[in-house]
């Protein structure tokens, strides 16, 4: 074979290299590395170090081994060889990459992981600032997709070094748990004031901060369910479990909408003020969470609505004429359709030539 360097046409040299853990070994083992373009190594040999061709061991961390939800996490590997060059100096594992890949399950950590989901592409390892120390490292910086427990692995591969053979590790140092990420749920009730009998509408938005890994956020699935606490005498202070009257609407599955990558989805849930119950209505909105979100829930003052009732009064005769004894003036008052529960107080007017000359004022 001919390859062109520097405008010259060079033949490629193909070796075997005998003794190659000795001095001439590993020097002529060098100047294949210094010069891949010329020459090629199809086979090796040794003697009594025949152990150090293949003498390299896999160490990798997890960092951090705990996280929540949209960290980002690095898996370090750190490559070790045995092989030495001839005067005591170890021979660096440089010239292979490793791969690194992940096993889960949502509740422990894997014992072992020999064929897991790859991280990214495989990464060249580095030899660091020593030369000599026979270490060469790799990592890669990943964001986990679920919450759960991951055991890492990381396999070298030598590539173009002759000197060192494949290794892997998938230890308990290279576990990891990542932990369920937080919600935030806000909700709005259209219109904030009705009539008995009307429909609202409450809506609850639910947001997640945790990153997806590639510029954007990972949306909350699963339900909410929506609740209802109504009282006569002002806004409820709260409709959490144990409130008296408290009463479950129902459950809406979240849709995460047109943009999958935002962190935000909504649910909704509709219903009628049946009863004719006037007063004020509280609504609530629980997120239940799920396997990588935690819940949450909103009972703010946007969830208040007031319901008001018309009332009308019916009066049979446009005036009395008062005279010689008592009189007995009677009031039949009505709301719309369904309303019961009427309270307040009626107040009667006694008027002559336009003028209030007596009054009463009557519980209702």
């Amino acid at each position: 074979a001919k390859v062109t360097r520097d405008r010259r046409v060079l033949s490629m040299t193909t070796l075997a290299v005998l003794g190659s853990t000795g001095s001439i070994g590993t020097q002529t083992l060098d100047i294949v590395r210094s010069e891949p373009e010329r020459f090629e190594v199809l086979a090796i040999g040794a003697a009594r170090s025949i152990d150090v061709l293949v003498a390299t061991t896999v160490v990798g961390r997890a960092d951090p081994s705990t996280a929540t939800l949209g960290s980002r996490v690095t898996d370090r590997a750190t490559v070790t060889g045995a092989a030495t060059d001839g005067t005591g100096r170890l021979i660096e594992p440089t010239g292979g990459t490793v791969t690194f890949s992940y096993c889960f399950s949502l509740v422990a950590t894997p014992t072992s992981c020999p064929a897991g989901t790859q991280i990214d592409g495989a990464v060249t390892v580095d030899a660091g600032a020593s030369a000599t120390d026979g270490i060469a490292t790799a990592s890669v910086t990943w964001t986990p997709p679920h919450a759960g427990y991951y055991l890492l692995h990381a396999a070298y591969a030598p590539g173009s070094n002759v000197f060192y053979a494949s290794s892997s590790d998938g230890s308990s140092g290279q576990s990891l748990r990542i932990d369920r990420a937080a919600t935030t749920t806000t909700t709005l009730v259209t219109p904030s004031s009705a009539s008995p009998g009307a429909s609202v509408t409450d809506v609850a938005t639910v947001r997640s901060g945790a990153s997806d890994g590639t510029g954007g956020y990972l949306e909350p699935t699963g339900g909410t369910v929506f609740f209802l606490c109504w009282s006569a005498s002002g806004a409820p202070v709260e409709c959490t479990s144990g409130t008296p009257g408290r009463v479950a609407l129902g459950s809406s599955t979240l849709s995460g909408g047109a943009d999958a990558s935002d962190g935000i989805a909504t649910a909704s849930w509709t219903t009628t003020l049946a009863g004719g119950k006037v007063g004020w209505y509280r609504f609530r909105a629980e997120y239940s969470g799920n396997t990588d979100f935690l819940a949450s829930a909103d009972a703010s003052a946007s969830e208040v609505v007031e319901v008001t009732g018309a009332t009308s009064l019916l009066y049979t005769g446009d005036s009395y004429v008062l005279s010689g004894g008592p009189t007995t003036l009677s009031a039949h008052l009505s709301g719309p359709a369904g309303c019961f529960g009427l309270g307040g107080r009626l107040t009667i007017l006694a008027v002559s030539d336009g003028t209030d000359v007596t009054s009463g004022s009557f519980a209702i």
